[in-house]
């Protein structure tokens, strides 16, 4: 599923909502899409088993012992080959797939897929060994967190830049995408699915495994899973020694002093820290959103009691680190005090690939600043 097309610019059509700016941006890969497993099989009603009994009726039993003579048995079997059940998908070219939205029909083997989930479904297909056509992105000039080198082919579109027309233009047999990213391509589901059949990857309730696991079900690429999984884990339980059982305060900071603290395990970064057993502090406060970010104010620094400070911040926003470091009250937090912080990138860890190489280096981080 390899693609070579010519990289080109999307035309700007839409402000989407994942961003990296002082709004906030998007720092999740919510969602995926419900592919029940019995949907994962190609279509094998083109040639229904019952109708193979009529072809073999053509000669009655009586009969066969005749023609068989001429033959061994063992010749039967390539008599019967001509439209055995498994060469169904090949026979039809297409797999019908249910996911939220629906049901799609797509191609048993796509080779211009559109993907819209920004780097953290782009780095899943990667994973799976899918290069797409053209994805999203959280950034106008790359895919944060993904080597240039596995994208060089892929045609960048920046969620904000989106556009129905260019993006027709590019002629994808099959796009794949997160529910939550129909809240913002113009025109929704209906309009996307217009230019190509698309699927609805999972849903938004989703962990990290449940959407990797979906992604490859709706391309028949589940074979390789297991193995995949097990490399994860085994980067999560080298971790665990480091996290289990610190603390950690963990905020994104923004221009104009616009500062998010990240306090549930909801956000996919969060939640690594406590599956592997270390502590958020503060913990859910009121009005945090779906992935547990609240935005707070300077005064609210004194809630930041965690053993470890914890930055999730991009390169671009290092002006707006510094700017709440100049502030009277950064000083007081306890972490600060005990040279305790941590910068990792906020977009640097997409896909369930990414949140390995994320406990990877947090504890990697931990273990410095124990040392």
């Amino acid at each position: 599923m390899t693609l070579r097309p010519t990289r080109r610019a999307v035309g700007i059509a839409l402000a989407a909502t994942i961003v990296v700016a002082a709004c906030g941006g998007s720092d999740d890969d919510t969602a995926s899409t419900d592919v029940p497993p019995e949907t994962q099989a190609p279509v094998e009603t083109d040639a229904p088993p019952e109708t193979e009994a009529p072809v073999e009726t053509d000669a009655p039993p009586e009969t066969e012992a005749p023609v068989e003579t001429d033959a061994p048995p063992e010749t039967e079997a390539p008599v019967e080959t001509d439209a055995p059940p498994e060469t169904e998908p090949e026979a039809s070219g297409t797999r019908t797939i249910e996911h939220a939205f629906g049901t799609s029909e797509i191609p048993a083997e796509p080779q211009r897929i559109a993907a819209f989930g920004e780097e953290f479904l782009l780095a899943d297909l990667l994973s799976l060994g899918v290069t797409p056509l053209v994805s999203t992105s959280n950034n106008a000039d790359e895919f944060p967190g993904i080597d240039p080198a596995l994208v060089e082919d892929v045609e960048l579109i920046f969620t904000p830049d989106f556009n129905v027309e260019e993006v027709a233009a590019l002629e994808p047999d099959v796009i794949l995408a997160y529910p939550s990213a129909f809240d913002f391509l113009p025109g929704g589901y209906d309009v996307v699915n217009g230019i190509a059949p698309t699927v609805a990857i999972g849903t938004t309730e989703m962990d990290w495994r449940e959407r990797l696991t979906a992604t490859a079900e709706v391309l028949g690429l589940e074979a390789d899973l297991d193995e995949r999984f097990a490399a994860i884990d085994d980067a999560f339980e080298a971790a665990r020694p480091d996290i289990d059982g610190r603390s950690f305060s963990t905020l994104a900071i923004f221009a104009n002093l616009f500062i998010r603290a990240y306090t549930t395990g909801d956000h996919r970064l969060m939640g690594v820290i406590t599956d592997l057993g270390g502590e958020l502090v503060p913990s859910d406060l009121d009005g945090a959103d779906a992935t547990g970010r609240v935005v707070i104010s300077l005064e609210q620094f004194t809630l930041l009691e965690g053993e470890n400070l914890l930055l999730l911040q991009t390169d671009e926003e290092a002006s707006a680190v510094e700017e709440a470091e100049a502030t009277p009250l950064w000083p007081a937090i306890p972490a600060v005090q005990a040279d305790r912080v941590i910068t990792l990138d906020r977009l640097g860890y997409p896909g369930a690939e990414g949140l390995a190489r994320f406990a990877t280096d947090l504890a990697a981080a931990v273990r410095e600043l124990d040392s």
